[in-house]
């Protein structure tokens, strides 16, 4: 199946070629089943690589590896026995000149050492140990000039990239199906699939890719792609200004990217990622680059995550995009774009590592993880409610994998894909169904929606980390890599908890009050600061209200309805692995999720009575979160009170006011700075190229009427020319004598 893997970006890139080319040929249902169809194989092309990764992965034991860590914390009997060996062995003793020494504990440390060895020995057996040719290669010559080696093209595939590229492309599909029935009727239908096709294909190559470049190439057509998607509904101000601030902001983390890959060829002389990995783990990484250049690269390829998975401060663009269609959204919250950043920072661990960057990556995870989170209670669209819910997770990924727990980010972002997917869908069926996106006017959609009703609360309930659903076991994984990282980290750690139960609290109130509650006009809709047009997108309110006028869309519906089957068929496909998902990362599976994916000597597999504090905790918080969210708009309560102070609604409706500031202090400085540019390109610049281009047509006028035809003129220039070149030369030859 490795031979077929170059299928898996191929076929859905085959598919924008062609719908691009054919789509009159094909129709609008021809081009989205085509699409559909061959992202269908390409997922089932990853389903069977996946396998076969697993297949010849290492098949690490979850027995040892858990007293293994109970011997590196020293939780068990026998370490607390090492403790004591430990301490004797350090009394102080009398040597024969009579000074008093301390014999050191060489004893214990070599006892201590010599039963971490014997229980990695254990946990992975020699008949176990991965096959031959494992992690798999696939390359061939690219750039090559005059037979050098050039910079080959080719895929890479280890545990790592075997679970993202089956996560990309099974989800990459279920949105695919979704859209068929979702989109009917949009205008440029078959031009939407060709979109999503491309988008899908670029994200694939990205996470198999071998070398840094590619990675970057791929990386670059997926903001083209996410550029036209976000602006698909081309003719909305409101689309037109969100496509330009996701491109723009964004390519400030992708001019950071570019210049991480200078620094780090010039330093290492490679941008091969397996190399990369290997002289981490050999200590060559260290001694080649240095703290201070790894600090620099890991610095700059981390802002590139940042721009790509909208962490803070280059988060403000991912609201924003919500103005593309739901399944555009759905693919850039769960399946693609924001979940790149994650992955190459996984990717260049080791970089970072090595350059002590990081506790940065832990500082800004949790930040944006619970600065998100604190904006979403404060949103009436159910898709901007999602977003902010992204933005927070995405957080909880980069926090995970700052505080060391890279298996624990890994597995979230596996989670977060399927559950996010279900809800960005459902929320689509939502809208759908009622023909609005504000959650006020949906009218007790629980009457109407059934499967939609059921499914959501399935992706709600994973989101909140209730227990038993995938967003459980992973949050409760980085709650805990956080909470062992020591240190300063219990700060973050705060964080995070203070996170989850904002989590709770704002998801339970988008599920009240949409599913339960009668409409209602939205209660903020009349608020001064959102009738000045969209300053976010520096929109005025005469442009607004012109959009409205012509918008695109649907009118709210009198009556709500369910989804047709492709809408729904998805949604419970998703919320089925919303709901097992998490357990391959349990201790029902025995942390087979932590065995497979991991970054170091050995997995670490946290043994069941070390987690169960945590698996309480997490509990609580959900608890706590969505009990108070039901005590402010459940039951009879009047959900449309204004609960907080209007300063804080504004606050956080106008988003701190960070999008402002931008816009006043960027886009005002650059908006000023053209003015004299542009006089300066009119007034110099074009009269100077106008000049030449004058010179040029005169010498020109000037040479035409010798090209006068007539025969004895051109004899006449002839002998005049060469008297001019005769005598030229006989002065020349007077000279040198």
């Amino acid at each position: 199946m490795v031979d077929l893997a170059i299928l898996i970006p191929v076929l859905p890139a085959l598919g924008w070629l062609i719908i691009s080319v054919f789509s009159k040929a094909l129709g609008s249902k021809g081009s989205a089943w085509l699409a559909t169809t061959l992202m269908a194989l390409s997922a089932a092309i990853a389903i069977g690589l996946f396998i076969e990764i697993n297949s010849a992965a290492p098949n690490w034991k979850a027995e040892p590896l858990e007293k293994l860590y109970d011997l590196e914390h020293h939780k068990t009997a026998g370490a607390e026995s090492t403790t004591a060996d430990h301490s004797a062995a350090t009394k102080p003793t009398t040597t024969a000149e009579g000074e008093t020494a301390v014999v050191e504990p060489i004893t214990a440390l070599t006892e201590e050492a010599d039963k971490k060895a014997e229980l990695l020995r254990e946990a992975l057996p020699s008949s176990n140990r991965a096959l031959s040719g494992f992690p798999f290669v696939r390359e061939w010559s690219w750039l090559s000039i005059k037979g050098e080696a050039g910079l080959p093209f080719g895929f890479y595939f280890d545990q790592t990239a075997g679970i993202v590229v089956l996560m990309v492309s099974v989800v990459a599909f279920l949105i695919h199906l979704f859209s068929v029935g979702y989109m009917a009727g949009e205008e440029r239908y078959p031009t939407f699939f060709a979109y999503i096709n491309l988008f899908a294909a670029a994200m694939l190559a990205m996470v198999m890719a071998k070398n840094l470049f590619h990675v970057l190439l791929f990386w670059e057509i997926m903001g083209v792609m996410s550029y036209l998607l976000i602006g698909f509904f081309y003719k909305k101000k409101t689309a037109q200004q969100a496509m330009k601030k996701a491109f723009m902001t964004v390519r400030v983390g992708d001019l950071a990217f570019m210049a991480g890959l200078f620094w780090l060829y010039s330093s290492f002389k490679t941008l091969d990622i397996p190399t990369i990995l290997e002289a981490g783990a050999s200590g060559e990484l260290l001694r080649v680059l240095g703290v201070t250049a790894a600090g620099g690269i890991g610095l700059l390829l981390f802002i590139a995550a940042m721009g790509k998975s909208a962490q803070f401060p280059l988060h403000v663009w991912l609201a924003d995009a919500m103005e593309g269609p739901t399944p555009v959204s759905a693919m850039i919250h769960a399946a693609t774009m924001v979940a790149a950043g994650v992955y190459l920072v996984a990717r260049a661990y080791p970089i970072l590592e090595v350059g002590h960057v990081l506790p940065f990556v832990a500082l800004i995870g949790g930040f944006t993880a619970i600065f998100a989170a604190s904006m979403a209670p404060a949103q009436a669209d159910a898709k901007k409610i999602m977003a902010f819910s992204t933005l927070s997770q995405l957080g909880y990924m980069f926090l995970s994998l700052g505080a060391f727990g890279y298996t624990a980010a890994l597995f979230h972002l596996l989670t977060h894909a399927f559950f996010k997917a279900l809800l960005f869908l459902g929320s689509g069926s939502m809208i759908h169904g009622s023909g609005t996106q504000d959650i006020f006017e949906m009218d007790r959609l629980a009457k109407y929606q059934k499967w939609t009703l059921g499914t959501v609360w399935v992706g709600a309930l994973s989101l909140m980390g209730a227990p038993l659903f995938a967003g459980f076991w992973s949050k409760d994984e980085i709650l805990h890599a956080v909470q062992s990282a020591g240190g300063l980290y219990w700060i973050l750690w705060l964080m995070a908890v203070i996170t989850a139960i904002l989590t709770a609290f704002y998801t339970t109130r988008m599920m009240i009050i949409a599913f339960y509650k009668p409409k209602t006009a939205s209660p903020w809709a009349a608020a001064p600061w959102n009738n000045e047009g969209e300053p976010t997108l520096n929109i005025s309110k005469t442009e607004l209200e012109l959009q409205k006028a012509h918008e695109h869309g649907h009118h709210v519906s009198d009556h709500p309805h369910e989804s047709g089957p492709e809408m729904i068929i998805p949604l419970v496909l998703l919320a089925t692995m919303a709901m097992v998902m998490g357990f391959v990362g349990s201790p029902f599976a025995n942390g087979w999720f932590q065995r497979f994916v991991y970054f170091g000597e050995a997995p670490e597999l946290v043994p069941l009575g070390a987690a169960v504090p945590g698996f309480i905790v997490s509990i609580l918080l959900v608890a706590a979160g969505a009990g108070a969210s039901y005590m402010l708009y459940g039951g009879a309560r009047d959900h449309t009170k204004q609960i907080a102070p209007i300063w804080l609604t504004r606050l956080l409706q106008r988003r701190y006011f960070i999008d402002d500031f931008y816009y006043h202090g960027f886009v005002r400085l650059a908006e000023d700075i053209q003015y004299p540019l542009a006089w300066f390109d009119k007034n110099v610049v074009d009269r100077i190229v106008d000049g030449f281009g004058i010179v040029t047509g005169a010498v020109g006028d000037t040479l035409r009427r010798a090209q006068s035809g007539a025969v004895g003129l051109y004899a006449w220039l002839m002998v005049v020319g060469g008297a001019v070149i005769a005598l030229a030369f006989a002065f020349a030859q007077g000279g040198n004598k």
